[in-house]
């Protein structure tokens, strides 16, 4: 009988729960079998899924996020300290919140541990609590109050000590450096995408949603480093040339209410439409109904939205931040700019939203290209660093 080979993924959350860490995390859990694999999973998760007796929460250990910070963590450690000693191979989806229990728990069990990084966790945090505004690649080599120095310490170290380091985008290999671990420690995995069920019909769609004009889409997370206030800012200027457009924003986040009183102060309310945080239904149908998607980012690590823009054939236009440009190619799949280059970022919406030609030929390219982003290849490519860990 074959041996089975063990790996214990330590997550953040899992489905129910919602984003990226949960999906990737449920579908190694289902994949990883047919390999040969046996497969545990601790993460804070839904507690809701303790009271669920299902095939497919098996092996799903729930430590919940019922308590304070720190009892909250000391659960988590105790749980991958528990699992650790079965697994062949332990794989931290993070490098705080997963990574520092983890990284604690294998130190003490003698085991080596893989860590994912799908972005600086110390610096979300930094801009989003503790009043940080420097981009991030300033942030990386920059010194900061104790707090901020804490938090960097606690990421760059998780990734000192784990023995590989998988990250989705060149980009965050070269910031995942900057914290001081080693390239040859480093494998860059590109996420994989599953395209998404399309509407039979634009027009149709539009009809439904009551979407006229030239509908320009953005959406994301309201914080400052996703560059709304500035999209919206050029709006005004916009409708100079293209008269019927409109902007529809979706999301919500801390700057909610200044981006609503920019708009008021702009006299926008009929141009620009707040929707708030939607269901992925709901935003793929946006996507699919408009003319023009818009990331106007100082920062992404490798965009997922970006990738279910391009698969609904709608043409982006987005900054040359982080692993964008590993994605889009200006002129070719997409439209780039220099992140806060606001002239340039009015100048390409007025023509593409006064070109539709040009429209449907980069969503037509930029379809084909997402197509590389297959499941098979980055189950593929991670397992050889899972398989690799074992022979170590």
């Amino acid at each position: 009988m074959e041996v089975k080979k063990k790996i214990l993924i330590c997550s953040g959350i899992f489905p129910p729960e919602i984003g990226g860490p949960a999906t990737y995390a449920k579908l190694l859990l289902e994949e990883l079998p047919k390999s040969g694999w046996e497969v545990k999973i601790v993460t804070y998760g839904d507690s809701k899924l303790k009271n669920k007796k299902s095939e497919k929460n098996e092996g799903v250990h729930i430590v919940g996020k019922e308590q304070n910070l720190v009892f909250r963590y000391l659960k988590y450690f105790f749980a991958v300290y528990r699992l650790a000693k079965w697994a062949d191979v332990v794989y931290a989806q993070g490098p705080v919140s997963e990574g520092l229990p983890t990284m604690l728990a294998c130190l003490l069990r003698g085991k080596k541990y893989i860590l994912k990084v799908v972005g600086d966790y110390a610096w979300e945090q930094s801009c989003q609590r503790f009043g940080v505004n420097d981009p991030l690649d300033e942030f990386v080599v920059k010194k900061y109050s104790f707090r901020v120095s804490l938090l960097k310490k606690i990421q760059s170290m998780a990734a000192k000590r784990a023995k590989e380091v998988i990250v989705p985008s060149k980009y965050l290999k070269g910031i995942v450096m900057k914290w001081g671990v080693k390239e040859k420690k480093i494998t860059v995995v590109y996420n994989s995408f599953e395209f998404p069920e399309r509407q039979a019909s634009k027009g149709k769609l539009r009809k439904k949603m009551d979407m006229s004009g030239i509908v320009v889409v953005s959406a994301g997370r309201l914080v400052p480093w996703k560059g709304f206030k500035e999209l919206v800012g050029v709006v005004p200027e916009v409708a100079k040339k293209i008269p019927d457009i409109r902007l529809v924003i979706i999301g919500d986040g801390p700057e909610k209410q200044k981006i609503e009183e920019q708009i008021k102060k702009l006299g926008l309310e009929n141009r620009v439409v707040l929707t708030g945080r939607v269901e992925r239904k709901l935003l793929l149908d946006y996507l699919e109904a408009g003319d023009l998607f818009v990331l106007n980012t100082g920062y992404e690590g490798f965009s997922h939205l970006l990738m279910e823009a391009m698969a609904m054939e709608i043409p982006v236009l987005t900054t040359d931040a982080g692993g964008n440009v590993e994605l889009v190619e200006n002129g070719e799949n997409g439209a780039l700019i220099a992140v806060g280059d606001n002239e340039a970022l009015k100048e390409n919406m007025i023509r593409l939203c006064g070109d539709s030609a040009a429209r449907w030929q980069l969503a037509q390219n930029a379809k084909m290209k997402i197509k590389e982003f297959t499941r098979e290849r980055m189950l593929e490519e991670t397992e050889r660093v899972l398989n690799a860990m074992i022979s170590k």
